[in-house]
Parts: C-alpha cells; sequence; structure tokens
C-alpha cells in the first residue's frame, strides 16, 4: 500500500491535534490569494518586485555583500564547525535537466564574475519547509526524534507539485533560480500547487508532530540557490547587473529554458536534511520515493486489489 502523501495524512484520523497554538503562514497566504490565476499572479509579483528592488538597490549603493561564514570555509580552509548554524529542513532536489539549466546559468555567472562561489550540482536544493534553524546540533537532535515518525507522511511525493516558468533572482548576498506554480485544473475544488504542498507540510509538523516551525522565509516563493558570493566583484556594479539583465533574457527567449517544467518528486525524492546544511551539506535523515516510485507501487497495489476481487 502506498504511504499516504502530505494532503492526506491530514484528513486521516492518525492522532489527536494538539492545542491550536500553531499559525500555518502558507494556509493563510492561499486564503488569501484563493485561486489559481490569483496564486500564480502572486508568486509571479513577488519575484518580479523584488528583482526590481534589489537591482535599484545594488545599482544605488555599489554594494555586494560576501557570505563571511562560506568565505572561511571555501577560502580560509575554516573546519565545519566555523559555521554554527543546524537546522533542520524539507529539500525537494532538481531533477537532471533542471541541474543541467542550473549549471549553465552558473557557467555565465562565472563568466560574468569569476570569483563568485557555485553550489556545487550535488548540492542543489529547493526548501519547501524550514523547520529548524540555527540552533545547536543537540537541539536539533531532539526534534530530529520527535520528527522521526512522520517521515513516511513527509516524504511521500504523491500529489507531486509542479513549477514551471524559471528566472534568475538575486540580491546583494546571494542568486538563484525561481519557478512560479503551475495551475492543475481551472476547477476551485481539486487544484493543487506547490503552496499547497508546503501548507500541507507545515500542518504535518505542527499539528501531528506537534513541532512549532521555525522558519526565516514564509513569503510566495519557490528558488534553488545557486551562487553566493565570498568576494566582492571584481568590477562594476552596473556591469554585473547587464550580466543578470542578459542571463534573464536569455532564459525568456530560448524555447529549451522558458519551457522547463519541473514535477517535484520526479527522479529524486524528497529529503528531510539536518545539521550543517546551509550550503548544500548536513546529512539526510529520511529520503521520499520519487514521484515514477510512488506511482508504479500505486497502479501495483490497484492490481493486486483488482485481482483478490475477482478471486
Amino acid at each position: 500500500m502506498p504511504v499516504n502523501g502530505p494532503a492526506d495524512v491530514l484528513r486521516s484520523d492518525a492522532s489527536p491535534e494538539p492545542p491550536s497554538k500553531y499559525v500555518n503562514t502558507f494556509g493563510a497566504f492561499l486564503e488569501l490569494y484563493n485561486s489559481p490565476a490569483d496564486l500564480i499572479k502572486a508568486y509571479e509579483d513577488h519575484r518580479q518586485r523584488r528583482n526590481l528592488e534589489r537591482r535599484s538597490l545594488i545599482l544605488s549603493s555599489g554594494i555586494i555583500c560576501p557570505d563571511k561564514i562560506l568565505r572561511g570555509l571555501v577560502l580560509e580552509n575554516q573546519p565545519p564547525e566555523f559555521d554554527p548554524r543546524n537546522c533542520i529542513s524539507l529539500w525537494c532536489r532538481p531533477p537532471s535537466h533542471v541541474m543541467q539549466f542550473i549549471a549553465q546559468v552558473q557557467s555565465k555567472l562565472r563568466q560574468a564574475e569569476p570569483e563568485i562561489w557555485c553550489m556545487p550540482q550535488n548540492c542543489l536544493h529547493m526548501t519547501a519547509l524550514e523547520i529548524v534553524h540555527s540552533k545547536p546540533d543537540s537541539y536539533v537532535n531532539s526534534v530530529v526524534a520527535q520528527l522521526q515518525p512522520h517521515l513516511d507522511h513527509l516524504l511521500a511525493p504523491l500529489p507531486a507539485p509542479l513549477l514551471v516558468k524559471p528566472i534568475l533572482s538575486y540580491d546583494q548576498n546571494a542568486l538563484a533560480i525561481s519557478f512560479v506554480p503551475e495551475e492543475h485544473s481551472s476547477s476551485q475544488s481539486d487544484w493543487y500547487t506547490y503552496q499547497h504542498y508546503r501548507r500541507d507540510l507545515c500542518d504535518i509538523v505542527q499539528r501531528k508532530a506537534g513541532i512549532t516551525v521555525d522558519s526565516r522565509y514564509h513569503f510566495p516563493s519557490a528558488h534553488v540557490t545557486i551562487a553566493r558570493f565570498v568576494k566582492p566583484l571584481s568590477g562594476p556594479v552596473e556591469k554585473w547587473i547587464d550580466a543578470l539583465d542578459a542571463i534573464n533574457e536569455w532564459i525568456a527567449s530560448s524555447e529549451t529554458t522558458k519551457n522547463i517544467r519541473w514535477v517535484v518528486g520526479e527522479e529524486r525524492g524528497s529529503e528531510c536534511r539536518c545539521g550543517l546544511i546551509w550550503y548544500g551539506g548536513g546529512r539526510a535523515e529520511g529520503i521520499g520515493m520519487t514521484v515514477q516510485e510512488a506511482t508504479h507501487r500505486e497502479r501495483k497495489g490497484r492490481k493486486e486489489r483488482h485481482v483478490w476481487r475477482v478471486r
């Protein structure tokens, strides 16, 4: 039998809910933007507005902010514990075609700024839910123990949300590829997006596991961080911004890149990632099935149940 996914487990009577002290900001956002068109527009407006604001800020200030901890790790040979920020997050791993696209973007970034640090391909991830951040390792271990009984549901890949329309998003600290949710259905009753997926993950963690989600980010975003600064820019900020504009123009004009579609859980299952994960490291406390594996198991289960009924 397939494991119930995030949307299904909340409809089960698996366990009583703790007192209603938890706030699910992802669900509140869906109540505010309660149609497919409104939700997609909110995601699109957020990333476009943010890029314009950061573009203006970088050009007016001339400031880029190198990451001091990352600089210590990659340029000064500091030990891993130089980064004290232990975290727990639920990650979605990009499939191969998205990774190949990101590698192209990273190559273009290096051409514009050779000293930029690019996230290694095997570390690329999208944080679906940040549960704990910047805590001692002992605290993280205690929360992981509380989370363990619920990992099968949290990491189940179905229903699988769909992400589309990548662009390069950026600020003074880092660069990311951001996506918007795809509208699965025009029906108000059965549409399911990445925002619904995040809402359901948050509900399982809070209502079922009894853990208060301590996340830094609640805005509508689906992004994979692909690069960070470890040194100041080698040239003028105007040249840097021109390079970023050119990359987004390339993404928008290429049939291959602008039509990228990412089924979350495709090829690689979701992960519960713990420890020093800020730059793609840490340890996996659990890895879910891929969409393909879960679909195959579900079909096999239906076939076996049909044979049993015939007998």
